[in-house]
C-alpha cells in the first residue's frame, strides 16, 4: 500500500506569503480536528450551492447564461453525501480512528472516470446514461480509502475532444477569474478546473489526452499535474495510448498529496466490487490483482519534494544547484507578449536559485503535433464507432427503438466535425503517426538523458479565450485558438513524460504586462476583459520524475508570484466562511 504524505511533511499554505490563497487539505484537516468546522457543515454548504443553482436551471438557455458556476458539477447524490459527511463528522467528534488521512475532504471527479453509483457519460447526453458504474476507477478507489467525500461528477468538454470546455448539453463552465464571466475555463477538464478555482474543492481528478488537465489548470490559475503515462493506472476506453489521469489543485502541496495517493502500479490493489464503497475494508479482506508486466513501474518517491517543502528559505541561491533547465527559445517566443515576459522572468528566477539554463532544440514539432492529432482522433473515433449505428430513438417522428446516429443527432457540431475528420484517416496514417511517435520518444529521452533535467515553457500561448456571444448555442471550431492552447503540451501526451503547470503572473500585472501593440478599440476592449486572467508556466521532466517536478514547481510557487495569489474576480465561494455562517449560504459573485 502507499505511504501517504504526512500532514507535517507538506508545505503549509501559510508559508506562502500572500494576501489570499486557496484553502488547502491541511486547512480542512486542521479545522476538522479542532471542531471549528465539520465535514457535515462543508457538505451542507456545497449542497446549498448545488441546489440553488440547479433550481435556477430550468432550460438550456438558463444553463448557458445565468449560472456563474456553469457548471463544474453535473451529477451529485445528496443523500449519500450527507451520510458520508455525517459519519466523518462523528469520527472527528468522538475522536475515533479516522477512515484515512483525508477523512472528510471534499473532491470532485471528471465525468470520463468511473465513480461507483454514477453514470460515466463523458459530457454527452447519450453515453452510458442509464448504466451507473459498478466500481470506482483506480484513482478514485485509492482516494476513497483515505476518506475523501466524492461531491459529484464534473462537467467536461464533450467526449474530451476540445480545449475550451464548451458543452452543449450541460452548459459551458465559466472561468472564475473572468470579471464578466465571459472567458472559457479551458478543456477538456473544464469542470475540475472550475471547481478548484472557484473554491468548491481543494483538488479534483481530471484526465489529459492533449493538455486536458494542464490547459484548464493554466487558464484558471490552479495547479495541474499530468504524471507519466499510466503512473496513475486508470483504464481508458478512448484515446487509450494518449490519455492520462491527472490532478488539479489549489496548491502544489495538495497536488502532491493527491498524486502520492493515486500513483503507483496495481501490484497490491484491492477490488471493491463487493465492498460498500464508503467502508474501509479490513486488511484480511483485501483482494489483490496480479501485477501485469506492462504495469511494472518504479516506486513512487517524493523525498526530494518533501525535503524542499520543509524549508522556507525561498531566497537560497543554491536551492536548484546542479539542476539543468532546458529552454527552446524560438518556441517560447511564439506566444502572447505578456506570456513571453512572464516566462522570461521565470527563467531568470530559476537561474537566481542556482539552476543552469541551457538552450535546446525540439526538432520537427509540426510533424509531431500532426502525428498526435492523427493518433488521438483515430482512437477517439474507434471508441465512438458504436454510437454511429446502435442508438435507439425515442424522439417524435421515429418509430420506438429505430436505430439512429447518436453522434450526428446529439453531439455538438464541433465534435461531429472532429469525428468526421477522423473518419478520413486510414490504418496507414495511424501507423505512420506511431513511427513519428517513436522518433519523438527517442529525441525526448536523449534530451533528458544527456542535456537537461527540466524542460521549461509557457503552459499556453494565450490566456483564457473569450466566449463569443454567438457560440453558446452550437459551439465553435477555432483551429488557431486550439493551436495556441495546445502549443506547448504535445510531448507530454505523445511521449508520456510528466508535466506540471502553475500560475506565475496575472495578465495586466507587472509580471504579465499588456502588449503595447494593442491599439484598436477592439484590442483595447479585449485587453480590459482579460485583465487579471492567470498566466501559467509548464515544467516537464523525464519519465517517472514527478518528484523533481514538484520540487522545482514548489520553489516557483513560493517565489514567482511576488504579490501573491489573486482571488478570482468572477465567482468564488469561501466554504469555511459559509460553513460557519449557517444563516447565509449564498455564493459570492462579483459583478
Amino acid at each position: 500500500q502507499h505511504k501517504i504524505l504526512k500532514e507535517s511533511d507538506t508545505v503549509d499554505s501559510d508559508a506562502i506569503h500572500c494576501r489570499w490563497r486557496h484553502w488547502s487539505v491541511s486547512d480542512y484537516l486542521r479545522e476538522f480536528k479542532n471542531q471549528s468546522i465539520t465535514p457535515l457543515q462543508i457538505v451542507n454548504s456545497l449542497i446549498t450551492i448545488i441546489q440553488s443553482h440547479s433550481q435556477s436551471q430550468s432550460d438550456k438557455q438558463d444553463k448557458q447564461k445565468n449560472n456563474p458556476y456553469i457548471l463544474p458539477l453535473t451529477k451529485t447524490q445528496i443523500q449519500q453525501l450527507r451520510q458520508y459527511a455525517t459519519e466523518s463528522t462523528q469520527r472527528y467528534a468522538s475522536k475515533s480512528p479516522m477512515k484515512g488521512q483525508l477523512d472528510g475532504i471534499p473532491i470532485t471527479v471528471k465525468d470520463d472516470l468511473d465513480v461507483k453509483g454514477y453514470t460515466t457519460t463523458k459530457g454527452t447526453s447519450f453515453i452510458n446514461k442509464t448504466q451507473p458504474a459498478t466500481n470506482d476507477c483506480t484513482s478514485v478507489a485509492r482516494l476513497r480509502l483515505q476518506g475523501v467525500i466524492i461531491i459529484g461528477k464534473n462537467n467536461q468538454h464533450e467526449i474530451g475532444c476540445g480545449t475550451t470546455g464548451y458543452n452543449m448539453t450541460y452548459g459551458t463552465p465559466r472561468n472564475p477569474y473572468s470579471h464578466h464571466l465571459n472567458h472559457y475555463t479551458g478543456g477538456s477538464s473544464s469542470g475540475p478546473a472550475g471547481a478548484v478555482a472557484s473554491g468548491l474543492v481543494p483538488f479534483a481528478i481530471g484526465t489529459d489526452g492533449g493538455g486536458s488537465v494542464r490547459i484548464p489548470a493554466a487558464l484558471c490559475g490552479v495547479i495541474g499535474i499530468k504524471p507519466t503515462y499510466n503512473r496513475i493506472p486508470d483504464e481508458f476506453k478512448s484515446a487509450i495510448s494518449i490519455a492520462h489521469t491527472g490532478i488539479l489543485a489549489g496548491s502544489i502541496s495538495d497536488a502532491a498529496i493527491a498524486y502520492h495517493i493515486t500513483a503507483g502500479s496495481r501490484e497490491r490493489e484491492y477490488t471493491n466490487d463487493k465492498e460498500d464503497e464508503h467502508e474501509h475494508p479490513k486488511n484480511n479482506e483485501l483482494k489483490f490483482r496480479p501485477l501485469r508486466v506492462s504495469a511494472s513501474q518504479p516506486p513512487v518517491d517524493m523525498s526530494m519534494y518533501m525535503n524542499t517543502s520543509k524549508t522556507s528559505e525561498s531566497d537560497d541561491a543554491s536551492l536548484l544547484k546542479n539542476i539543468k533547465i532546458g529552454i527552446y527559445r524560438p518556441h517560447i517566443q511564439d506566444a502572447q507578449t505578456s506570456i513571453i515576459s512572464a516566462t522570461n522572468k521565470a527563467i531568470q528566477f530559476y537561474k537566481s536559485k542556482g539552476a543552469q539554463i541551457i538552450d535546446i532544440e525540439l526538432p520537427h514539432l509540426q510533424q509531431i503535433h500532426l502525428a498526435h492529432s492523427i493518433t488521438i482522433l483515430s482512437e477517439m473515433r474507434s471508441a465512438m464507432s458504436t454510437y454511429y449505428t446502435t442508438g435507439r430513438s425515442t424522439s417524435p417522428g421515429r418509430k420506438q427503438g429505430q436505430s439512429q446516429n447518436l453522434v450526428q443527432t446529439q453531439s455538438s457540431p464541433e465534435i461531429q466535425i472532429s469525428l468526421e475528420l477522423a473518419k478520413t484517416l486510414s490504418a496507414q496514417d495511424y501507423l505512420a503517426a506511431q513511427r513519428i511517435r517513436n522518433y519523438a520518444m527517442t529525441c525526448i529521452e536523449t534530451l533528458f538523458r544527456t542535456q537537461i533535467d527540466i524542460l521549461l515553457s509557457p503552459a499556453t500561448a494565450q490566456v483564457a479565450p473569450l466566449i463569443g456571444r454567438d457560440v453558446l448555442e452550437s459551439g465553435e471550431s477555432n483551429l488557431k485558438q486550439t493551436a495556441a492552447l495546445m502549443k506547448f503540451i504535445i510531448h507530454g501526451n505523445f511521449t508520456g513524460i510528466p508535466g506540471i503547470v502553475f500560475p506565475i503572473a496575472y495578465y495586466g500585472d507587472d509580471n504579465g504586462e499588456i502588449s503595447s501593440s494593442s491599439s484598436s478599440s477592439k484590442d483595447s476592449k479585449e485587453d480590459d476583459d482579460a485583465k487579471g486572467l492567470p498566466i501559467s508556466l509548464q515544467l516537464q521532466a523525464a519519465h517517472w520524475n514527478e518528484d523533481l517536478l514538484f520540487h522545482v514547481a514548489n520553489i516557483g510557487e513560493q517565489g514567482l508570484l511576488s504579490k501573491g495569489w489573486k482571488k478570482p474576480k468572477g465567482c468564488y465561494v469561501d466554504l469555511f466562511e459559509q460553513a460557519r455562517a449557517s444563516s447565509s449560504l449564498e455564493v459570492v459573485v462579483d459583478k
